[in-house]
């Protein structure tokens, strides 16, 4: 007697949230300061752990380079400067859980704005594909100092003269 087996998988899918935060506030950068990126990934199941493994992949403009980065010991990750490249096992992500990675990113003086960071997550089967990208364009503030000393009499020697200095930014 030959068996049909069917397996019917609940609703796993799995859904990416970036955003970015510096010195400059919420959704910012600061060139020539450091900014964080983070990435939650979320398991929009109710009842069920994630089915199969899932893999992370992000990319950071070249002016702004990853310097430091923090995963759940659960993942694995092979990243460079520019890139993460982050799987996790089947089952790691339980029933309605985020899991939270963090990159510090080196923002240059020179970062060209908005600076442009992408993200993705995937895993096999998932119904709700359409979630699992999430492209942000973070603004890149830069610090543009005026600096006018005046003085509003003549010089003497050997005197005293006040002066003022006005900064602005």
């Amino acid at each position: 007697v030959l068996a049909d087996v069917t397996r019917i998988l609940a609703d796993q899918g799995i859904s990416i949230d970036a955003s970015a935060t510096s010195v400059a506030g919420a959704g910012n950068f600061r060139g020539g300061s450091n900014g964080t990126l983070n990435l939650d990934v979320r398991n929009n199941s109710a009842s069920d752990a994630s089915s199969l493994p899932l893999t992370l992949t992000a990319s950071v403009p070249s002016d702004t380079p990853i310097s430091n980065f923090n995963a759940p010991n659960a993942w694995t990750c092979n990243n460079t400067s520019l890139t993460i490249s982050c799987s996790l096992p089947a089952g790691a992500l339980a029933a309605g859980a985020v899991s939270h990675i963090e990159a510090t990113l080196d923002v240059q003086p020179n970062a060209a704005n908005p600076a442009a960071i992408n993200a993705n997550v995937a895993m096999a089967g998932d119904p709700s594909p359409s979630n699992n990208t999430d492209n942000i364009s973070v603004p890149v503030h830069k610090t543009d100092l005026e600096m006018n000393v005046s003085r509003a009499q003549d010089l003497v020697a050997n005197g005293w003269f006040p002066y003022s200095v006005d900064v602005a930014n």
